[in-house]
C-alpha cells in the first residue's frame, strides 16, 4: 500500500506514515460509524512559500511567519526577544532559505514540521 501523501510504501494497517509522519487514520470513530470504519484525516492546508517569505521580510522581527507556518512556540520567542533585534536577523536568514528551497522541498519540510518548535530548514 502507498501513502496517499508521500507515495512511499507503507503497511496496509498503518495508522501513521513512517516516512512523512502523516496520520492516515484516526482511532476515533465518527458518530454512527461501524466498528472497523477508519476515518481519514483531512490534509493540512498548503502553506505558500511566497507568503512565508513576505511575512519573514515585512513582519519577521515579530515572528509572524513562524505563526503562519504553525511554529507558534518560535513565534512567541520571537515576540519576547524582538527588542534584541536577533529575531529580525534570523528572519532575514530564514527568508533567504525560503527563497533557496524549491516548492517541493518547502512542502516536504513543512509536512515534516511537527510541533511548535520545529524548523523549516
Amino acid at each position: 500500500m502507498l501513502c496517499p501523501f508521500c507515495s512511499e510504501e507503507i503497511k496496509a494497517e498503518a495508522i501513521k506514515c513512517k516516512h512523512c509522519k502523516t496520520i492516515l487514520y484516526s482511532t476515533e470513530e465518527p458518530l454512527g460509524a461501524g466498528v472497523n470504519a477508519p476515518k481519514i484525516q483531512p490534509e493540512r492546508p498548503e502553506k505558500s512559500k511566497r507568503v512565508a517569505g513576505f511575512l519573514a521580510f515585512f513582519l519577521g522581527g515579530l515572528g509572524i511567519h513562524k505563526f503562519y507556518l504553525g511554529n507558534w512556540g518560535w513565534g512567541i520567542l520571537y515576540i519576547l526577544f524582538v527588542w534584541t533585534y536577533i529575531p529580525l536577523i534570523l528572519s532575514l536568514i530564514e527568508l533567504i532559505r525560503y527563497c533557496i528551497l524549491s516548492d517541493e522541498e518547502f512542502s516536504q519540510k513543512l509536512a515534516e514540521n511537527n510541533g511548535p518548535f520545529a524548523f523549516v530548514w
